[in-house]
């Protein structure tokens, strides 16, 4: 193999390394919710303080769970479906959003913005006083 050849078979190489990792890196990887779930949480203890205002959000055991304007504790997984990234409760704008590109989605789990497609999973919530069950 002379030098010219060597030097485009490396650049062919590179290249299509570039375009795989590129359509592979906005799969949806790492997007799994979690399943059967049933756990409880206490608002007295100090990582969850929190979740007693309105507004107030928490991520625990990979799902988000936050505290609406109007009072109502939500929960919903905490991956995005996009690339399975943290996300964040916006009370600003009343809703949940992916800090790495951009996904919105309604409180009740729904997509709003993309590039997400999927909907989150949303978890039922019992309160009962300072004891919250969250639970599939």
């Amino acid at each position: 193999m002379d030098r010219k050849e060597f030097l485009k078979f490396v650049g062919l190489s590179l290249t299509s390394y570039i375009i795989v990792q590129n359509f592979a890196g906005c799969g949806d990887s790492n997007t799994t919710a979690p399943t059967n779930v049933d756990f409880t949480i206490d608002l007295n203890q100090t990582q969850f303080a929190d979740l007693k205002n309105p507004n107030g959000w928490v991520v625990y055991n990979n799902i988000l769970i936050f505290r609406n304007s109007n009072g109502i504790l939500k929960a919903v997984s905490s991956k995005c479906t996009h690339e399975g990234v943290t996300l964040e409760y916006s009370p600003e704008n009343l809703n949940i959003i992916c800090p790495k590109h951009g996904s919105e989605f309604s409180i009740d789990g729904k997509v709003t913005k993309g590039p997400a497609k999927k909907n989150l999973v949303v978890y039922n919530v019992e309160e009962n006083g300072n004891v919250v069950r969250i639970f599939s």
